[in-house]
């Protein structure tokens, strides 16, 4: 029998966007390679990102929480020591660098270790456990543009720069940032944002080794992406202090339902043979095909779901040590930590659903967790690359 539809879940009070039932292309707001015909049922862009934001609102991703523990890159499969080397933020160095790369390298680079700890979670929301994490960052170790630019910024494309199963994220589709900018003038609720990204895209997944081996095929997973961002202020008796902060969530897509949108199809990464799908990867002068994806063209697709949210919070305060008795803020300052929260609903389909429902959470935690190293190291890169330097290995723990 059928699920609720999202209007009849809206209707009832139900979750009407987190949740893993599909959006078809009914349920979205209009886009100029819709059909026409569509349109007069549609619900406006405006009052799409109206109801999205009031429902995301709603959730307290720091409150109503059971712990999981904690990880570290210690806790990986092939472990690693708990922090990253790099440059420091915003040092001399850097900019120096720009200028004399060789004089810089012949004076050798100051760095930092970057320690890398994620805690571990699981919320009942909506009847169902969402898996989430959170982690700090020291604003004095990692500044808020870096995870900004990363996480909330053309957020499918950056998603696979530091995730490594992660091996195509073909966008297939995007709301102007005219069309985004209009219908956030005209938002009513209480929650507000300032600016907007949304589009849909299609993200193909390698599947982990089980015994050694590639028994698993190739995840695609159909999305819709809107990252939100916007400012808050601050109480403070003394001093008004603005803040930045992001929510970007993530919502499963029907693919099927825009078979007849002809522009989608033509983007599309996905081949259909019969009653199987199959990997098909194109070129763009922007994104050209990879080596990974070229090695993987052929491949046989299953259809995973999930859908994920994600809140970037900048750190409440900013460490100036000439103002403070102390040598060093800690991670345990968590006023001068940036924050970043994520909790995911999700099912990758095939066999894996078979999979004992404690295992599925347990692999889940680990994984997202080990996003958060992944996505610090991603920054490290850009750091280095910009002193004209090569990174250091991996650190790994003396055995």
């Amino acid at each position: 029998m059928a699920g609720p539809t999202v209007h009849q879940r809206r209707d009832s009070g139900i979750s009407q966007y987190l949740n893993l039932s599909r959006l078809g292309l009914s349920h979205l707001p209009p886009h100029p390679e819709f059909p026409e015909s569509l349109r007069n049922d549609q619900i406006s862009l405006s009052q799409f990102l109206n109801n999205l934001i009031a429902e995301v609102g709603r959730v307290k991703l720091n409150e109503d929480f059971t712990e999981y523990g904690t990880w570290t890159p210690k806790d990986s499969e092939s472990p690693l020591m708990p922090y990253i080397i790099m440059p420091p933020p915003s040092s001399s160095n850097l900019a120096e660098a720009k200028n004399d790369p060789v004089s810089f390298q012949s004076h050798g680079t100051e760095t930092i270790n970057v320690p890398i700890e994620v805690q571990k979670w699981v919320k009942r929301m909506n009847n169902t456990s969402w898996s989430g994490r959170s982690s700090h960052h020291l604003g004095t170790q990692i500044q808020y543009k870096e995870l900004d630019e990363l996480l909330s910024q053309d957020h499918g494309h950056k998603e696979a720069q530091y995730t490594p199963n992660l091996y195509d994220a073909n966008e297939l589709l995007a709301w102007s940032s005219e069309d985004l900018e209009k219908a956030v003038a005209e938002l009513t609720c209480t929650e507000r944002a300032e600016r907007v990204q949304m589009s849909i895209f299609q993200m193909f997944h390698k599947m982990p080794k089980v015994a050694g081996a590639h028994f698993l095929n190739d995840r695609v997973f159909h999305v819709l992406i809107v990252t939100l961002h916007s400012t808050f202020v601050l109480p403070n008796p003394d001093v008004s202090v603005t803040r930045r902060q992001s929510i970007t969530v993530q919502l499963p897509i029907d693919y099927d339902s825009f078979r007849n949108v002809e522009t989608i199809m033509r983007r599309s990464h996905l081949q259909q043979k019969g009653s199987g799908r199959y990997y098909l990867p194109q070129s763009s002068p922007q994104y050209p095909i990879s080596a990974k994806q070229k090695k993987r063209k052929g491949n046989k697709l299953v259809e995973g779901n999930y859908v994920s949210l994600e809140h970037l919070h900048e750190a409440n305060l900013d460490w100036d040590a000439a103002r403070t008795d102390r040598e060093a803020s800690t991670q345990t300052d968590t006023d001068y930590c940036h924050e970043w929260r994520m909790m995911t609903l999700s099912t990758a389909g095939g066999v894996t659903r078979y999979a004992p429902q404690g295992k599925q959470v347990k692999e889940t935690l680990e994984a997202i967790a080990g996003d958060v190293y992944e996505a610090i190291e991603c920054i490290q890169k850009q750091r280095y690359a910009k002193i004209g330097l090569r990174r250091p290995e991996r650190q790994r723990p003396f055995t």
